[in-house]
């Protein structure tokens, strides 16, 4: 009987130093989720001639460093090309990390992955879809505590496209410099 009670009193002893000790967690203390909107204004290139997009994200924050979102860019207006009209949009789900968030001047690094489409209307009539893959990197300032403003860029990657495609891999990549507006919780 009294080995039974030692060996209790030892398996409560041990049970007891494992629970108190410190759970390793990916993230260190509560889970924050917060969310935001981003408005942007993007100058990229298509067959070397200048092309403006207008888009913009929704993103989730956790913990003020994890970004999980969505986002979407196109054209707002078709440009002049070859005596026809050109448009072109994509968009898909954006993950990424803030990098010091709480100090005023920080970086965020995001990857895109989606799915676009490309319009061409004049003589003869075409479309395309296609795949991107967008890293993007961006430096931010905060303004507020509910808005942030930036500069951003990177490089689409375009691909996906047929063989003798009138749009190709090559004329839908390319890089791309953003001017950024947030607003939301941070």
């Amino acid at each position: 009987m009294k080995r039974i009670m030692i060996i209790a009193i030892l398996f409560s002893l041990i049970t007891v130093s494992f629970a108190a000790a410190q759970q390793d967690t990916l993230f260190n203390g509560p889970l924050t989720v917060d969310g935001n909107i981003s408005f942007t204004g993007v100058v990229t290139t298509y067959q070397s001639e200048p092309l403006f997009l207008l888009g913009g994200n929704w993103t989730a924050l956790v913990n003020h460093t994890l970004i999980l979102g969505s986002g979407l860019y196109a054209t707002p207006f078709a440009k002049e090309l070859a005596g026809g009209k050109f448009l072109f949009t994509y968009g898909g789900p954006i993950i990424g990390w803030s990098f010091f968030p709480e100090k005023l001047l920080h970086l965020s690094a995001e990857f895109l992955f989606g799915k676009g489409s490309a319009w061409y209307k004049g003589e003869n009539n075409n479309t395309q879809t296609f795949y991107v893959l967008e890293p993007q990197g961006n430096l931010e300032l905060n303004m507020s505590q509910n808005f942030h403003i930036g500069l951003g860029g990177g490089y689409r990657f375009a691909m996906g496209t047929p063989d003798g495609a009138v749009f190709t891999r090559t004329s839908l990549s390319g890089w791309f410099g953003e001017l950024l507006f947030r607003f939301g919780d941070f």
